[in-house]
C-alpha cells in the first residue's frame, strides 16, 4: 500500500504542477485553482487504477454524471458499475476544521480502495500547522477503524512562485488504521 500510496501523492503533485507558471498564479484563485487540484485528483486515482471511469465537477462521466454520491472526484470500474468506487477524493477549499471533517467523515462512509482528501492551513486560520490538520482528520478516521484517508495538505498563505515551491508547500501522510 505505501508505495501505491507514495505513486498517488507523486501523481497529484505532478499533474498540479503541469502548468508551470500558471499553476502558480493560479493558487490563490479558488475557482482556478479548484479546477486544476479537480484534474489532478483525477490523475492521482487512475496512478492505481488506469482503467477506471473518472466523474468529477465539471468533468462528467459516459453517463454525463459529474458527481456521484457529492463527492468531488470518484473513480470507479466501468465493468461494474454497480460495485462501490475505486478512488473517491475531496477538495476543501476552506481552512476550516469543521469543514476539514466533514469531508474527511464524507470519504470514510463510502466504501472505497482509495480515499484522498486535499485540505488547508495556515496560521491565521482555523488550522494553524499540517500537524494540526493531521490531527483533525485522525479523529475522523479514529472513528471509522479499519479505513485509511490519503491527506495532502499545504499552507493556505503561501504565495509560491516557482512550481518548486508549489510543489514544497504540500506535505502528505496517510492517516487511518489499516
Amino acid at each position: 500500500m505505501l508505495t501505491v500510496a507514495k505513486e498517488i501523492f507523486e501523481a497529484y503533485l505532478n499533474s498540479l504542477c503541469q502548468g508551470g507558471e500558471q499553476a502558480c498564479a493560479d493558487y490563490h484563485y479558488p475557482k482556478a485553482w479548484t479546477h486544476r487540484a479537480t484534474l489532478a485528483l483525477i490523475a492521482a486515482g487512475r496512478v492505481a487504477l488506469s482503467t477506471a471511469e473518472a466523474a468529477a465537477k465539471g468533468h462528467p462521466d459516459r453517463y454525463g454524471q459529474s458527481e456521484y454520491l457529492t463527492l468531488d472526484v470518484l473513480l470507479y470500474n466501468p465493468e461494474t458499475d454497480l460495485k462501490p468506487p475505486l478512488f473517491i477524493a475531496e477538495h476543501e477549499n476552506s481552512p476550516d476544521p469543521k469543514r476539514v471533517q466533514y469531508a474527511a467523515w464524507k470519504l470514510l462512509i463510502v466504501e472505497s480502495r482509495w480515499r484522498m482528501l486535499v485540505a488547508y492551513f495556515g496560521e491565521d486560520c482555523g488550522i494553524k500547522s499540517f500537524d494540526n490538520l493531521e490531527e483533525l482528520v485522525r479523529e475522523v478516521c479514529k472513528h471509522n477503524p479499519g479505513k485509511d484517508i490519503l491527506l495532502i495538505g499545504a499552507d493556505y498563505n503561501v504565495e509560491p512562485k516557482t512550481v518548486k515551491e508549489l510543489r514544497l508547500i504540500h506535505k502528505t501522510a496517510i492517516i487511518g488504521s489499516k
